[in-house]
């Protein structure tokens, strides 16, 4: 999974930014996949985690509450921890 993979490759750069070896993580939609996926693939990293994520199983493109498509994405803040959306 390449998102747990980036994550990976971050840490380095997050611990060298901030000080800090592990990071609070917020996983939404597919990104709590990849947060799940990291936390256990390196607990030693993780020092909360929060899930919100739900299952669709529709044939239509799903769509954001506000009305957008929607996407994931990750991003580290100066606070060491990461969003992932």
């Amino acid at each position: 999974m390449s998102g747990v993979e980036d994550l990976k490759a971050a840490m380095p750069v997050i611990q060298k930014e901030t000080s800090q070896s592990k990071m609070h993580m917020y996983g939404t939609s597919s990104g709590g996949i990849r947060a799940a996926a990291f936390a256990q693939a390196k607990p030693e990293h993780v020092d909360r985690l929060i899930l919100s994520a739900f299952t669709y199983k529709g044939t239509a493109p799903r769509r954001s509450r506000g009305g957008g498509l929607a996407s994931t994405s990750c991003a580290p803040t100066r606070e060491g921890s990461a969003t992932l959306r």
